[in-house]
């Protein structure tokens, strides 16, 4: 996984369809941010959240670098740690970010899958 930025082809021995990674960001799982953090080390051993105001903007400039490179954004949102009303309330407010651009394609994982798969399997 995360071997570009992009998916990528991976021939798998025994399968004539090569499979498609579609590579993950750590930067875009919800559990980096708003589950645990290291900082600030205090108090000692317990968990430590994110802000949600620094979550949020550490997301949208994911999102804005990776569309101004033309790049795949994937996202991993877990419902034990977005699926709480206030941070139900970052997702809405990244998503009304992320529709601002009408060049975005926002897609399933096996819609991407496909389409790179038809795009990029012959060369």
């Amino acid at each position: 996984m995360r071997g570009d930025d992009r998916p990528y082809l991976v021939n798998v021995p025994g399968y004539e369809t090569p499979l498609v990674e579609i590579p993950g960001r750590w930067e875009m799982d919800d559990y980096a941010s708003i589950a645990y953090t290291r900082a600030p080390d205090f108090p000692s051993g317990l968990d430590r959240t994110a802000s949600y105001e620094l979550t949020l903007d550490n997301w949208c400039r994911e999102y804005d670098g990776a569309m101004n490179e033309g790049l795949c954004l994937t996202t991993l949102f877990h419902p034990k740690i977005t699926g709480k009303p206030g941070r139900i309330l970052l997702l809405e407010k990244l998503f009304e970010h992320m529709r601002k651009r009408d060049d975005v394609w926002f897609a399933t994982c096996r819609d991407v899958a496909h389409w790179w798969l038809k795009e990029h399997q012959h060369g």
